[in-house]
This record gives C-alpha cells, structure tokens and sequence, in this order.
C-alpha cells in the first residue's frame, strides 16, 4: 500500500511501526520533506526494501544503524546525494532547539544500545529518488 503525502513533510518511523514500516511503502511526497527513521528501534537481523520518492520538490533524510549494511539506488535529477557519518552540526542545533521548545524532533532519538557489538546481519536495499531536491543518508 502507497503512502502519499501531497504537501507538506511526512516522517516514517521504526519507533512507531516497527518492519510493519516496510510494508506499507512506498512512501512519496510531492511537495515537502520525506523523513524515514530506521535507527530509533532494534530491527531483527534480515533484509528490508524500502522505497521513497519526491515526485516534484523536497528532500529526503534517511537515518540508519551505523552498522547496518546497505545499497542507495535510484535517480535524483536536480540535487545532491550525501552519505554522513553521525548528524551534522545543523542536524545537533534542530534537535536542540525542539528540546528547548519541548517539540518532538523529526531527528530520531538513538536506541539505547550504543556499544553493543555490531549486527552484521542488518542490511538495507534503498530505493530513493527526488526530482528538484537532496538524498541525505545519515547513518547513526
């Protein structure tokens, strides 16, 4: 089943749906930001396909297990792909700021198993295409 937002930002999360996630792509946007968590929460080890496209103009933010293995396909016509270890300085102020104003940031919180050995068995296929906007894989 498609999820489609027409304006506006849409966030998908792991904390909330767990791998039912990945059963209801593919998600889209037409207008606006296209956020997918799938670091907030331990997933079983296996194999996750997950589809995201915005089809006019937005970004896409992808948060990942730093240990997770994975592969970036798809198309981005007018912008950037970008692979970070770690959030970028802007990324630590937004979640600072939602804090401060006691918002939920779109940022997700890491679960609490920083230090654990690393999960081999976690792999990720990403299929994510923008038309006028970035690709920005964050891997925590």
């Amino acid at each position: 089943m498609a999820t489609t937002t027409v304006f506006g930002n849409a966030l998908h999360s792991v904390s909330h749906n767990g791998t039912a996630l990945f059963s209801e792509g593919p998600f889209s946007t037409w207008f606006g930001n296209l956020v997918l968590d799938l670091a907030s929460a331990p997933l079983p080890p296996g194999s996750y396909k997950l589809q995201a496209e915005v089809v006019l103009a937005g970004n896409i933010e992808i948060y990942l297990p730093r240990d997770a293995r994975y592969t970036l396909t798809g198309n981005t016509f007018a912008g950037g792909r970008k692979v970070r270890e770690g959030l970028d300085y802007g990324k630590q102020l937004q979640k600072r700021f939602a804090a401060f104003f006691g918002r939920r940031s779109a940022v997700p919180e890491l679960p609490g198993t920083i230090g654990t050995p690393a999960n081999p068995g976690l792999s990720f296929e990403l299929e994510l295409s923008t038309l006028l906007g970035d690709v920005k894989v964050y891997r925590l």
